[in-house]
């Protein structure tokens, strides 16, 4: 385990999330899944949001149930280990229907717990 603070790991979970926003705000499915750069960008973040949630003490995750902790270690399991096999589609779906709630939800594990 490491010796960071927990805290910092739900941080950067929000910035993965925020910048996979940035990369593909506005942007229409069909650019997104021809653009290989991009998509290996966004594929970057899912790993490294599911690592962070590695990192995040059992106690913190029972406490809010609502955030969907272990679909975001699934999500890097896909993504690292049936690379070959990702499809775009669910790439773009995750980005657009599932990402957005969590910023409030993560947002609000920072502001009313402390380590």
């Amino acid at each position: 385990m490491s010796s960071r603070r927990w805290r910092f790991f739900v941080e950067d979970i929000l910035k993965a999330v925020e910048r996979i926003q940035a990369y593909v705000g506005g942007m229409p499915f069909e650019e997104f899944s021809q653009n290989d750069l991009l998509l290996a960008a966004v594929e970057r973040k899912f790993i490294i949001i599911g690592e962070a949630v590695r990192h995040i003490p059992s106690p913190i995750m029972d406490s809010y149930p609502s955030i969907p902790w272990r679909q975001m270690a699934d999500m890097r399991n896909l993504v690292a280990h049936f690379y070959w096999g990702v499809n775009p589609r669910t790439l773009w779906d995750t980005i657009n229907q599932d990402l957005p709630p969590l910023i409030p939800m993560l947002e609000k594990v920072l502001e009313e717990t402390s380590d």
